[in-house]
């Protein structure tokens, strides 16, 4: 029995109507059945991975040990100029009779090219109603029902350095702008470009690459009625190893063998069993055994909620003629695939249920070759791939900025070419208010920001009607100057320092003085000493946050205080009444005590 095993295939809530539940409900369901850790592979895209990333990175500092790897399970096409062609020539169709009259010849011949016409003969084209990618399980494994148009296969793509992750969002998004039709698609051309040695494929599920071709070669074959023992058959076995050969190679050719991972899952389908088959004797006559992994391909948190996961599957698509609970599996016996998080042991269980059904998981050495499958998903996840990082730091396009000066720089012309074009360059008043603004923002080092945004609000400009301002950027002289907003901030005395302050070391963030120098709120623990505005020292009694405020709370002549950061306070400052939020106050403010 295998003792460690690691889900290197996965789904959220984030992959529509085929997954359930935030990240977080996946990784604590996890941690909690034995796991240390686990990759999310959406379908099409990598929606999830901020929230997983940001979740992770709290349990690290918190202590807890568990280790994500971000991925996705990409639509995959051997060449995206043949859809391409594909897709023009069904387009050019809908017009052209004859060419109809040829495709659905071509598609008689071919059995697995599916066109859809009505009773005049003319190609109905289907499109989804929105641009969610959802997954639909049925079309995916229907091989006789395959329109080229929606050709595409499951496969899980892996980064094994943090640099390759760069790499396959590089990926992801090329599918989206060069590849979409439905679905997002990437290309054998798109793999070379990116993938050196540090990207890992793997064949995925009923979906993928490597079962397309088991399943090709037995398209004769009712989907429902595929059984292992029909490869019992050596000419048919051989046939079947050329398919997937013919498609693995390539991929193989891309990443080097020792990326190129073959998939086994273990549920109650019996052409999963074909495939299963088909991939261990692959990998045998190939020498490739080392290559084999099992996954689970996990679709929610939890095992309890395989009802909701099919009720969810269906009402997703509303193309079911019968959505009540007849429709549903009667209980969990009648699930063809329990897909929550599963440990090694858990696995194993899944393998000896479909050992019981076909005799050539009996075979000498198949219970060896399934439980090393299942135990190198482990030790890939932490001896191949590195714990992986991502860059949180703000990041501009570098061709906002000329390359001949600096973003400062071209900041301070673009300031003064407005203060011309504005007329307000002859005005004492305003220049010292533009030499202060842009001091701060040399000190803040955040040029990028005002340059980046300025030229994205010129293009909007020429297809959409911008509003005046927001929010406290309506106080900088600079961001009027630059035309992102409407208002002058000196004509209506608006302040600069609610939007940018030199004393907050990070946007939203406060520093304080203490005796030893400064620090940000975040960074004070209960028991430290801060210096208030009037040069007394308070001690910090207790702290605590929520996910949008911080607080202090400390004691001032015997008064117990506690206020965030943007309490507003009603303060007398120069004789005057005013509403100051706690960060802006001064030592000399008299702030108004309530009754």
């Amino acid at each position: 029995m295998p003792k460690k095993f690691f889900g290197l295939h996965s789904h959220t809530g984030a992959s529509t109507y085929d997954g359930m539940g935030p990240a977080e409900d996946h990784f604590k369901f996890a941690l909690s059945n034995g796991l240390d850790g686990m990759a999310i592979t959406e379908h099409g895209h990598m929606n999830s991975f901020a929230q997983a990333y940001l979740f992770n990175q709290k349990w690290k500092k918190a202590g807890t040990q568990f280790k994500y790897i971000p991925g996705v399970e990409a639509y995959y096409h051997p060449s995206l100029e043949q859809w391409a062609q594909d897709r023009a020539l069904y387009e050019e169709a809908k017009e052209d009779k004859k060419l109809q009259k040829k495709l659905k010849k071509r598609e008689e011949g071919l059995k697995n090219i599916s066109v859809k016409t009505d009773d005049d003969d003319d190609i109905v084209d289907i499109e989804m109603s929105n641009a969610l990618t959802i997954e639909n399980e049925d079309e995916t494994r229907n091989i006789k029902a395959f329109n080229p148009l929606n050709r595409r296969h499951h496969l899980v793509v892996l980064p094994k350095t943090s640099g390759a992750l760069k790499k396959i969002f590089h990926i992801v998004s090329r599918g989206y702008i060069e590849g979409f039709y439905r679905f997002p698609r990437i290309d054998l051309g798109m793999i070379l470009k990116e993938a050196k040695d540090d990207i890992i494929l793997s064949s995925a599920c009923l979906g993928g690459p490597i079962s397309y071709a088991v399943l090709q070669t037995l398209r004769t074959v009712n989907f429902d009625d595929l059984n292992p023992e029909i490869l019992d058959d050596e000419n048919i076995m051989r046939r079947v190893l050329n398919e997937i050969g013919n498609i693995a190679d390539p991929l193989i050719s891309a990443v080097g063998v020792k990326n190129f991972l073959l998939e086994l899952q273990f549920h109650k389908i019996p052409a999963q069993d074909v495939v299963n088959r088909a991939i261990i004797e692959f990998a045998k006559r190939n020498g490739m055994t080392e290559q084999l992994i099992a996954t689970c391909d996990s679709h929610y948190p939890r095992p309890d909620l395989w009802r909701h996961r099919e009720m969810y599957k269906k009402l997703g698509f509303m193309n079911y003629s019968e959505l009540g609970p007849e429709s549903l599996p009667k209980s969990v016996e009648d699930v063809k695939a329990l897909l929550y998080p599963k440990n090694a042991e858990q696995m194993w269980e899944g393998f000896k249920q479909r050992q019981d059904q076909h005799k050539f998981y009996r075979e000498d050495g198949v219970e060896q070759l399934v439980c090393d499958a299942i135990e190198r998903t482990h030790d890939i996840a932490h001896n191949v791939i590195e714990d992986i990082k991502f860059d949180q730091g703000y990041k501009y396009p570098k061709s906002v900025v000329p390359s001949d000066t600096t973003e400062f720089k071209y900041l301070c012309k673009l300031v003064k070419d407005g203060m011309i074009k504005k007329g307000l360059d002859k005005k004492p008043e305003y220049v010292e208010r533009m030499k202060y603004e842009l001091s701060i923002i040399k000190k803040l080092d955040n040029a990028s920001y005002f340059v980046t945004l300025a030229g994205a609000l010129r293009l909007a400009r020429d297809v959409c009607l911008l509003g005046v301002a927001r929010g406290s950027s309506g106080g900088s002289l600079v961001v009027y100057l630059l035309e992102i907003t409407d208002i002058d901030p000196l004509k209506y005395n608006l302040s600069f320092e609610r939007f940018l302050n030199p004393h907050r070391c990070l946007p939203g963030e406060t520093l304080v003085r203490t005796p030893i120098g400064n620090k940000s709120i975040s960074e004070l623990n209960i028991g430290d000493e801060i210096i208030g505005g009037s040069g007394e020292t308070r001690k910090i009694l207790d702290k605590f946050e929520t996910k949008t405020l911080q607080y202090v709370k400390f004691i001032v002549n015997g008064q117990t205080i506690v206020c965030s950061r943007k309490h507003r306070w009603p303060i007398i400052r120069n004789g005057k009444f005013e509403l100051v939020e706690a960060e802006h106050l001064c030592k000399d403010d008299q702030i108004i005590a309530n009754d």
